[in-house]
């Protein structure tokens, strides 16, 4: 009887945790998905900025696409948006996008503000999953997050696998691609990326 008692009061001291809402990367459906490592935080072994900023590579490999995307994709047709851009979709459904490409028509000057963005994205550019994993895993969510962006109107999305060096070229109502890095993407507008170039270059170039 002792025995069960403390598995009871076990149980329902892990219910009453509560996990404040600035630990939730995103929301789908109403279904929170935390940050990794956020049960650190809670466990107070990690601070809030241990767990939410991105790795020396994946900041990396974002600062190359952004340069890439600016130099190729046109200025006047063109947003191009980074640092965790937040996306409301609908309600209880908020994404956060490492790069965002947005069209200026759908998304014009005056639609900019302090909040969320409220429009389809044209294109998405994600840096590995930075969610913390619990009752499904990386490919579930990969994919559950990318056909709500296509719902909301997105016409691709790229995955960015650093451990693997493999990508994901994913675009509504089309087979989904895995590709390397070194292989050739055509992005917007017969744009094309050859990530593993890229980063050759930056090499390179010390």
């Amino acid at each position: 009887i002792m025995v069960r008692a403390l598995i009871k009061a076990a149980k329902k001291t892990e219910a009453e945790v509560i996990v404040p809402d600035i630990l939730i990367r995103e929301e789908i459906d109403g279904k929170p998905y935390y940050y990794k490592d956020y049960k650190a935080v809670l466990n107070k072994e990690k601070k809030l900025k241990d767990i939410m900023g991105a790795s020396g590579l994946q900041a990396f490999i974002v600062e190359i696409l952004l340069r890439f995307l600016m130099l190729h994709l046109a200025r006047k047709k063109y947003r191009i948006f980074s640092n965790e851009v937040g996306g409301h979709i609908r309600k209880g459904t908020n994404l956060s996008f490492d790069i965002a490409v947005f069209d200026k028509k759908v998304l014009p000057f005056e639609k900019i503000n302090e909040y969320y963005t409220t429009v389809p994205p044209k294109m998405v550019l994600e840096i590995d999953v930075k969610i913390e994993l619990e009752d499904e895993d990386a490919l579930d969510y990969i994919n559950t997050k990318t056909e709500t962006l296509f719902q909301y109107g997105t016409d691709m999305v790229l995955w960015i696998l650093t451990k693997q060096k493999k990508l994901i070229v994913a675009k509504p109502e089309t087979a989904w691609q895995i590709t390397n890095w070194s292989d050739d993407v055509e992005l917007l507008d017969g744009v094309v990326l050859n990530l593993a170039a890229l980063v050759k270059e930056e090499e390179e170039m010390g």
